[in-house]
């Protein structure tokens, strides 16, 4: 399967790195939580679980 002329070249920036997690969003925050140790983990509250057999999950709140 061809994806383009090989000369075609393609550039990506990084401009910067962050967290997104179940316990914090942000660097400090979730570094905050790690001392802590809060977990992420906790019931799901984003959508109906009733009829799953586990309703522990790890959401990421507020993003």
């Amino acid at each position: 399967m061809k994806y383009g002329n090989r000369n075609d070249e393609r550039r990506v920036v990084v401009t910067g790195v962050g967290i997104v997690a179940a316990n914090g969003i942000g660097v400090s925050d979730f570094w905050q939580t790690l001392i802590e140790r809060r977990s992420g983990c906790g019931s799901i509250t984003l959508f109906d679980a009733s009829q799953l057999s586990n309703r522990i999950a790890v959401e990421v709140k507020g993003f």
